[in-house]
Protein backbone atom coordinates (compact mmCIF):
# COMPACT_ATOMS: atom_id res chain seq x y z
CA UNK A 1 0.00 0.00 0.00
CA UNK A 2 1.05 3.47 -0.87
CA UNK A 3 1.46 4.82 2.93
CA UNK A 4 2.50 8.41 2.13
CA UNK A 5 0.01 8.86 -0.62
CA UNK A 6 -3.04 7.60 1.77
CA UNK A 7 -1.46 10.11 4.22
CA UNK A 8 -1.78 13.08 1.65
CA UNK A 9 -4.90 12.77 0.34
CA UNK A 10 -6.56 12.20 3.95
CA UNK A 11 -4.64 15.32 5.03
CA UNK A 12 -6.27 17.10 2.16
CA UNK A 13 -9.75 15.82 3.69
CA UNK A 14 -8.99 17.17 6.90
CA UNK A 15 -8.05 20.44 5.72
CA UNK A 16 -11.22 20.81 3.65
CA UNK A 17 -13.43 19.68 6.18
CA UNK A 18 -11.81 22.06 8.92
CA UNK A 19 -12.53 24.56 6.87
CA UNK A 20 -16.02 24.43 6.73
CA UNK A 21 -15.70 25.09 10.86
CA UNK A 22 -16.08 28.55 9.15
CA UNK A 23 -19.59 28.26 8.84
CA UNK A 24 -20.25 28.73 12.20
CA UNK A 25 -18.75 32.01 12.66
CA UNK A 26 -21.69 34.04 11.13
CA UNK A 27 -24.16 32.09 14.10
CA UNK A 28 -21.39 32.99 16.28
CA UNK A 29 -21.78 36.34 15.41
CA UNK A 30 -25.16 37.33 14.60
CA UNK A 31 -26.14 36.13 18.16
CA UNK A 32 -23.50 37.30 20.14
CA UNK A 33 -21.46 33.90 20.78
CA UNK A 34 -18.35 35.02 21.44
CA UNK A 35 -16.92 32.47 23.91
CA UNK A 36 -17.94 29.69 21.69
CA UNK A 37 -16.33 31.97 18.88
CA UNK A 38 -13.40 31.52 20.73
CA UNK A 39 -13.11 27.68 20.77
CA UNK A 40 -14.40 27.64 17.54
CA UNK A 41 -11.19 29.89 16.02
CA UNK A 42 -8.77 27.08 18.64
CA UNK A 43 -10.51 24.24 16.69
CA UNK A 44 -9.52 25.23 13.51
CA UNK A 45 -6.05 25.79 14.39
CA UNK A 46 -6.17 22.45 15.60
CA UNK A 47 -7.35 21.07 12.68
CA UNK A 48 -5.59 22.82 10.20
CA UNK A 49 -2.14 21.72 11.81
CA UNK A 50 -3.26 18.10 11.61
CA UNK A 51 -4.06 18.20 8.68
CA UNK A 52 -1.28 20.48 7.18
CA UNK A 53 0.86 17.49 8.76
CA UNK A 54 -0.74 15.14 7.17
CA UNK A 55 -0.58 16.37 3.97
CA UNK A 56 2.95 17.52 4.13
CA UNK A 57 3.68 13.83 5.38
CA UNK A 58 2.94 12.25 2.33
CA UNK A 59 3.58 12.86 -1.53
CA UNK A 60 1.98 14.14 -3.98
CA UNK A 61 -1.41 12.14 -5.93
CA UNK A 62 -0.83 10.40 -8.79
CA UNK A 63 -2.81 8.11 -10.99
CA UNK A 64 -1.49 4.88 -9.05
CA UNK A 65 -4.89 5.24 -6.55
CA UNK A 66 -5.99 1.76 -6.51
CA UNK A 67 -8.31 0.50 -4.76
CA UNK A 68 -6.53 -0.57 -1.25
CA UNK A 69 -5.20 3.32 -1.07
CA UNK A 70 -9.22 4.18 -1.73
CA UNK A 71 -10.28 2.12 1.09
CA UNK A 72 -7.67 3.08 3.67
CA UNK A 73 -8.99 7.14 2.59
CA UNK A 74 -12.20 6.73 2.93
CA UNK A 75 -12.09 4.87 6.00
CA UNK A 76 -9.35 6.84 7.83
CA UNK A 77 -10.93 10.25 6.69
CA UNK A 78 -14.27 9.53 8.83
CA UNK A 79 -12.72 8.55 11.53
CA UNK A 80 -10.15 11.61 11.04
CA UNK A 81 -13.07 13.93 10.37
CA UNK A 82 -15.13 13.05 13.22
CA UNK A 83 -11.98 13.65 16.00
CA UNK A 84 -11.88 17.13 14.46
CA UNK A 85 -15.49 17.90 14.20
CA UNK A 86 -15.75 17.17 18.09
CA UNK A 87 -13.19 19.83 18.79
CA UNK A 88 -15.45 23.53 18.57
CA UNK A 89 -18.39 20.91 20.88
CA UNK A 90 -15.62 20.74 23.23
CA UNK A 91 -13.41 23.49 23.15
CA UNK A 92 -16.52 25.95 22.93
CA UNK A 93 -17.99 24.55 25.82
CA UNK A 94 -20.66 22.25 24.29
CA UNK A 95 -19.71 19.05 26.40
CA UNK A 96 -17.39 18.41 29.15
CA UNK A 97 -15.32 15.31 27.61
CA UNK A 98 -13.59 14.96 24.52
CA UNK A 99 -15.41 11.40 24.57
CA UNK A 100 -18.71 12.99 24.55
CA UNK A 101 -17.84 15.26 21.93
CA UNK A 102 -16.38 12.71 19.48
CA UNK A 103 -19.74 10.64 20.29
CA UNK A 104 -21.84 13.73 19.24
CA UNK A 105 -19.68 13.82 16.09
CA UNK A 106 -19.49 10.32 14.99
CA UNK A 107 -23.22 10.38 15.56
CA UNK A 108 -23.53 13.75 13.28
CA UNK A 109 -21.40 12.60 10.20
CA UNK A 110 -22.68 8.90 9.96
CA UNK A 111 -26.58 10.70 10.19
CA UNK A 112 -27.25 8.38 13.38
CA UNK A 113 -28.52 10.99 15.61
CA UNK A 114 -28.04 9.83 19.30
CA UNK A 115 -26.93 12.41 21.60
CA UNK A 116 -25.83 12.80 24.95
CA UNK A 117 -27.51 16.36 25.27
CA UNK A 118 -30.38 16.24 27.36
CA UNK A 119 -31.16 20.33 26.98
CA UNK A 120 -30.62 20.86 23.71
CA UNK A 121 -31.97 24.27 23.51
CA UNK A 122 -29.86 25.55 26.29
CA UNK A 123 -26.80 25.55 23.97
CA UNK A 124 -25.29 28.40 21.70
CA UNK A 125 -26.98 28.27 18.26
CA UNK A 126 -23.55 27.76 16.47
CA UNK A 127 -22.89 24.69 17.83
CA UNK A 128 -26.42 23.81 17.06
CA UNK A 129 -25.85 24.90 13.61
CA UNK A 130 -22.63 22.23 13.57
CA UNK A 131 -24.26 19.68 14.64
CA UNK A 132 -26.77 19.79 12.09
CA UNK A 133 -23.98 20.18 9.58
CA UNK A 134 -21.84 17.54 10.59
CA UNK A 135 -25.27 15.70 9.15
CA UNK A 136 -25.57 17.64 5.96
CA UNK A 137 -21.60 16.83 5.05
CA UNK A 138 -21.91 12.69 6.55
CA UNK A 139 -25.91 12.75 4.41
CA UNK A 140 -24.24 12.32 0.60
CA UNK A 141 -20.47 11.83 1.77
CA UNK A 142 -17.33 13.71 2.83
CA UNK A 143 -15.67 12.36 -0.04
CA UNK A 144 -18.48 12.84 -2.65
CA UNK A 145 -17.92 16.32 -1.66
CA UNK A 146 -14.59 16.46 -1.98
CA UNK A 147 -14.37 14.17 -5.35
CA UNK A 148 -16.82 16.68 -6.77
CA UNK A 149 -14.69 19.85 -5.80
CA UNK A 150 -11.49 19.42 -5.64
CA UNK A 151 -10.35 18.23 -9.04
CA UNK A 152 -6.73 17.53 -7.11
CA UNK A 153 -7.53 13.41 -7.00
CA UNK A 154 -7.14 12.90 -10.57
CA UNK A 155 -8.37 9.65 -11.82
CA UNK A 156 -8.10 8.19 -8.15
CA UNK A 157 -11.80 10.09 -7.51
CA UNK A 158 -12.99 7.16 -9.12
CA UNK A 159 -11.49 4.48 -6.99
CA UNK A 160 -12.70 6.88 -3.67
CA UNK A 161 -16.15 8.16 -4.92
CA UNK A 162 -16.96 3.86 -5.29
CA UNK A 163 -16.15 3.16 -2.26
CA UNK A 164 -18.12 6.06 -0.32
CA UNK A 165 -21.33 6.09 -2.20
CA UNK A 166 -24.19 3.82 -0.35
CA UNK A 167 -26.37 1.94 -2.83
CA UNK A 168 -26.08 0.69 -6.20
CA UNK A 169 -24.86 3.39 -9.03
CA UNK A 170 -25.11 2.18 -12.67
CA UNK A 171 -21.68 1.59 -14.03
CA UNK A 172 -20.76 4.35 -16.84
CA UNK A 173 -23.89 6.44 -15.45
CA UNK A 174 -22.08 9.52 -16.28
CA UNK A 175 -19.07 9.85 -18.61
CA UNK A 176 -16.62 11.40 -15.86
CA UNK A 177 -17.14 10.40 -11.97
CA UNK A 178 -16.55 13.97 -10.90
CA UNK A 179 -19.54 14.93 -13.11
CA UNK A 180 -21.70 12.29 -10.95
CA UNK A 181 -20.34 13.41 -7.65
CA UNK A 182 -21.36 16.98 -8.41
CA UNK A 183 -24.74 15.85 -10.11
CA UNK A 184 -25.34 14.17 -6.69
CA UNK A 185 -24.39 16.90 -4.87
CA UNK A 186 -26.45 19.84 -6.49
CA UNK A 187 -29.90 17.42 -6.09
CA UNK A 188 -28.39 16.83 -2.46
CA UNK A 189 -28.34 20.23 -2.19
CA UNK A 190 -31.59 21.27 -4.00
CA UNK A 191 -33.53 19.24 -1.91
CA UNK A 192 -31.75 20.99 1.07
CA UNK A 193 -32.79 24.19 -0.08
CA UNK A 194 -36.17 23.74 -0.61
CA UNK A 195 -37.16 22.26 2.11
CA UNK A 196 -35.69 25.06 3.99
CA UNK A 197 -37.88 27.77 2.36
CA UNK A 198 -40.90 24.97 2.95
CA UNK A 199 -40.14 24.77 6.51
CA UNK A 200 -39.62 29.14 6.92
CA UNK A 201 -43.31 29.10 4.89
CA UNK A 202 -45.21 26.42 7.37
CA UNK A 203 -43.62 28.71 10.20
CA UNK A 204 -40.28 27.49 11.85
CA UNK A 205 -38.01 30.31 12.03
CA UNK A 206 -34.93 30.75 9.61
CA UNK A 207 -32.56 29.08 12.02
CA UNK A 208 -34.66 26.08 12.76
CA UNK A 209 -35.76 25.74 9.08
CA UNK A 210 -32.18 25.46 8.20
CA UNK A 211 -31.31 22.83 10.73
CA UNK A 212 -34.68 20.62 10.54
CA UNK A 213 -33.85 20.64 6.49
CA UNK A 214 -29.80 19.33 6.53
CA UNK A 215 -31.39 16.61 9.38
CA UNK A 216 -34.07 15.43 7.23
CA UNK A 217 -32.38 15.18 4.30
CA UNK A 218 -29.33 13.80 5.66
CA UNK A 219 -31.85 10.98 7.75
CA UNK A 220 -30.18 11.62 10.81
CA UNK A 221 -32.72 13.77 13.29
CA UNK A 222 -31.26 15.82 15.23
CA UNK A 223 -33.15 18.72 16.26
CA UNK A 224 -32.85 22.64 17.79
CA UNK A 225 -36.16 21.38 19.79
CA UNK A 226 -36.31 19.08 22.65
CA UNK A 227 -39.46 17.71 21.85
CA UNK A 228 -38.27 17.05 18.09
CA UNK A 229 -40.81 18.08 15.34
CA UNK A 230 -43.46 16.96 18.03
CA UNK A 231 -42.71 20.82 19.63
CA UNK A 232 -43.51 22.27 16.40
CA UNK A 233 -47.16 21.20 16.98
CA UNK A 234 -47.87 21.49 13.23
CA UNK A 235 -49.62 19.31 10.57
CA UNK A 236 -48.12 21.40 7.90
CA UNK A 237 -44.54 20.93 9.04
CA UNK A 238 -45.05 17.46 9.77
CA UNK A 239 -46.28 16.99 6.51
CA UNK A 240 -43.71 18.46 4.81
CA UNK A 241 -40.70 16.55 6.66
CA UNK A 242 -42.70 13.47 5.74
CA UNK A 243 -42.80 14.40 2.16
CA UNK A 244 -38.26 14.97 2.82
CA UNK A 245 -37.89 11.88 4.56
CA UNK A 246 -39.48 10.03 1.98
CA UNK A 247 -37.12 11.66 -0.69
CA UNK A 248 -33.82 11.65 1.39
CA UNK A 249 -34.76 7.35 1.79
CA UNK A 250 -35.14 7.01 -2.26
CA UNK A 251 -32.28 6.31 -4.11
CA UNK A 252 -30.57 9.13 -5.14
CA UNK A 253 -29.28 7.85 -9.17
CA UNK A 254 -33.12 7.33 -8.92
CA UNK A 255 -33.44 11.46 -8.38
CA UNK A 256 -30.34 12.12 -10.72
CA UNK A 257 -32.36 10.29 -13.78
CA UNK A 258 -35.30 12.07 -13.14
CA UNK A 259 -33.81 15.58 -13.36
CA UNK A 260 -32.07 14.69 -16.54
CA UNK A 261 -35.72 14.08 -18.37
CA UNK A 262 -36.52 10.20 -17.64
CA UNK A 263 -39.47 10.96 -15.75
CA UNK A 264 -41.25 7.22 -15.46
CA UNK A 265 -38.26 6.32 -13.40
CA UNK A 266 -39.93 5.84 -10.51
CA UNK A 267 -42.69 3.83 -11.59
CA UNK A 268 -40.22 1.35 -13.86
CA UNK A 269 -38.06 0.66 -10.37
CA UNK A 270 -38.76 -2.41 -8.72
CA UNK A 271 -36.69 -1.27 -5.64
CA UNK A 272 -38.60 2.29 -5.70
CA UNK A 273 -41.79 0.18 -5.64
CA UNK A 274 -40.98 -2.30 -2.95
CA UNK A 275 -40.14 0.87 -0.39
CA UNK A 276 -43.22 2.45 -1.24
CA UNK A 277 -45.23 -0.45 -0.26
CA UNK A 278 -43.30 -0.92 2.75
CA UNK A 279 -43.74 2.59 4.01
CA UNK A 280 -47.66 1.83 3.53
CA UNK A 281 -47.85 -0.89 4.66
CA UNK A 282 -45.62 -0.20 8.09
CA UNK A 283 -47.43 3.10 8.60
CA UNK A 284 -51.49 1.57 8.11
CA UNK A 285 -49.78 -0.71 10.70
CA UNK A 286 -48.70 2.07 13.25
CA UNK A 287 -51.43 3.95 12.39
CA UNK A 288 -53.65 1.12 13.75
CA UNK A 289 -51.46 1.46 16.68
CA UNK A 290 -52.41 4.74 17.61
CA UNK A 291 -56.13 4.50 16.95
CA UNK A 292 -55.92 1.49 19.73
CA UNK A 293 -53.80 3.34 22.57
CA UNK A 294 -53.34 7.42 21.90
CA UNK A 295 -56.13 9.52 23.55
CA UNK A 296 -58.05 10.98 19.91
CA UNK A 297 -57.37 14.90 19.16
CA UNK A 298 -59.94 17.08 20.23
CA UNK A 299 -62.99 16.46 17.63
CA UNK A 300 -61.45 13.54 15.97
CA UNK A 301 -63.54 10.38 17.11
CA UNK A 302 -62.69 7.71 14.53
CA UNK A 303 -59.85 6.82 12.55
CA UNK A 304 -58.79 9.69 9.78
CA UNK A 305 -56.20 11.60 8.76
CA UNK A 306 -54.54 12.34 12.31
CA UNK A 307 -53.69 8.93 13.20
CA UNK A 308 -52.50 8.09 9.59
CA UNK A 309 -50.57 11.55 9.44
CA UNK A 310 -48.76 9.91 12.97
CA UNK A 311 -48.40 6.24 11.83
CA UNK A 312 -46.69 8.02 8.44
CA UNK A 313 -44.55 10.13 9.95
CA UNK A 314 -43.36 7.27 12.02
CA UNK A 315 -43.00 4.89 10.18
CA UNK A 316 -41.18 6.80 7.72
CA UNK A 317 -39.03 8.29 10.53
CA UNK A 318 -38.05 5.14 11.44
CA UNK A 319 -37.68 3.43 8.41
CA UNK A 320 -35.45 6.04 6.70
CA UNK A 321 -33.50 6.18 10.16
CA UNK A 322 -34.56 9.68 10.80
CA UNK A 323 -36.06 9.60 13.85
CA UNK A 324 -37.77 12.31 14.21
CA UNK A 325 -40.94 11.76 16.57
CA UNK A 326 -44.07 13.21 16.55
CA UNK A 327 -45.90 10.64 19.19
CA UNK A 328 -44.68 8.16 21.73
Amino acid sequence: MNVRLVMRLTGAVVIFFTLSMLTMVPFAMWYGEWTELTGIVEAMGVGILFGAALWFGGRAPSDDLFRREALAVVGLSWLLIAAVGALPLQLAGMVDTYTDAYFESMSGLTTTGSTILTDIESNAHCLLFWRSFLHFVGGLGIIVFFVAILPILGVGGKALFKQEVPGPVPEGFTPRIKDTALALAKIYVGLNVLEFFLLRLAGMNWFESLNHAMATMATGGFSTNNASIFGFVSPLIEWIVILFMFLAGTNFSLHLRFVRGDFTVFFKDVEFRVYVGLVLLVAFLFSTIVWFVEVPAPGVSEFGAFNFRDGLFTSIAIMTTTGFGTID
